[in-house]
């Protein structure tokens, strides 16, 4: 089975599809698929042809549209490029992948779409399209339905990372529910399990073996609620005098530089700059060793669909504290964690203060947390994935 994946970016860019795409790959490749990921091109020093993890990937220009520019003739040029990709891979399926990047910045929202959606138009794909809604526009930024469903017309199947997204298809889009999955994120249960901390990146970073870590692993982004994550530790600081918060992801080239700044200044301005951690991130393969220096994990979001960073966490046997919104309400349960209203920095910092001072209570959601991700292994959701593409191949039109 051929199945080409066109997704915003791909590695070595990092983000939550972009590693969504690449864990179900290297499993699908294990059960017969031949993937093939076509991407945008976003910079010169990307190769236009590479292999990642034994997947080939080729790398196309950018529509000026995809930047927000007027259409040019270097645009229809490359719709040229893209069908010749297309064609010369004879694929029985495309699987789309969006429909935006918060990490890539508003422009590239036409990205994964808008050559599917023209060549579609004109009738030359000639084979079903699945389309995997890792977000919807409305659940980001000001209800833009008429954007999400420009973006329903392409599929003739379609995959919700969340079960909010596959509501909206469904009710508000018209979608067939036979049309509609629902595939969360997953994890690697291999790597991310139960262990001793590593005290050597407790030294890394100026703790001690004492310190009582808040673990909060989101890029800064006003949709990540890194704020009321900050405010809520004030509080927590004074009832819990060994209390320290590591943000990670702080710094990092895809963060918002405007709001990093807001945050660094709501740090400095409580008085906490001896009690926060501000980290840029670290490698993906380190990410273990981290998540196990912590006692609960921070998921602040305003907005989230299944939560890679969630995931990872429960899996390492670490609780996690995390809004009542989208994909976190599907994960999170009182079995392993806690769910708080969004933008509650107080209910937020009772919650802390609650699991901070019971190991009774940590121990008992920790164990659950295991459990559950069991549940969510990557392996899981390759195996759904390809029994949609299965479904599909019968299937040529929306």
């Amino acid at each position: 089975m051929r199945v080409l994946h066109i997704v915003h970016s791909y590695f070595p860019r990092i983000g939550g599809v972009e590693h969504h795409v690449q864990s179900i790959l290297g499993r699908l490749v294990r059960q017969g698929v031949d993937p093939l990921v076509l991407t945008p091109r976003w910079s010169p020093d990307e190769l236009q042809y590479d292999v990642v993890d034994g997947v080939r990937v080729t790398r196309e220009g950018l529509f000026g549209l995809m930047q927000n520019k007027p259409v040019s003739v270097r645009d229809v040029y490359r719709l040229g490029r893209w069908f010749k990709i297309i064609r010369a891979y004879e694929p029985d399926l495309i699987h789309v992948h969006g429909p935006f990047s918060p990490i890539l910045g508003l422009p590239v929202r036409f990205a994964s779409w808008m050559p599917v959606q023209i060549l579609q138009a004109l009738g030359l794909l000639g084979c079903p399209v699945i389309v995997t809604f890792h977000g919807l526009w409305a659940h980001y930024r000001n209800d833009e339905y008429d954007r999400d469903r420009k973006h329903v017309k392409v599929g003739s199947l379609f995959i919700g990372v969340d079960k909010a997204i596959c509501r909206d298809l469904t009710e508000r889009f018209g979608v067939a529910t036979s049309k509609v999955d629902y595939i969360p994120n997953g994890v690697d249960n291999n790597t991310f399990h139960p262990a001793n901390k590593d005290l050597s990146l407790l030294r890394e970073l100026g703790l001690s073996a004492s310190d009582r870590v808040i673990l909060v692993p989101r890029r800064v982004d006003p949709k990540n609620g890194i704020e009321f994550a900050v405010r809520a530790f004030a509080r927590v600081s004074q009832q819990v005098p060994d209390a320290k918060m590591i943000l990670l992801g702080v710094g990092m080239g895809t963060s918002d530089a405007g709001y990093t700044g807001r945050i660094v200044s709501l740090i400095r301005g409580m008085g906490l700059d001896s009690r926060v951690i501000c980290h840029p991130g670290l490698p993906y393969g380190e990410m273990p060793r981290i998540y196990r220096l912590a006692e609960v994990t921070v998921i602040p979001s305003l907005w989230e669909a299944t939560s890679l960073a969630a995931l990872e966490s429960l899996a390492s046997g670490i609780p996690v504290i995390a809004s009542r919104v989208g994909g976190l309400e599907d994960l999170i349960d009182e079995s392993c964690g806690i769910l708080v209203p969004p933008a509650d920095a107080e209910s937020l910092a009772d919650a802390l203060c609650d699991l901070l001072t019971s190991q009774d209570a940590r121990d008992h959601l920790a164990r659950g947390g295991s459990e559950r991700a069991g549940s969510y292994d990557w392996s899981t959701v390759a195996d759904r994935t390809l029994s949609v593409y299965k479904r599909a191949i019968g299937r040529k039109t929306p």
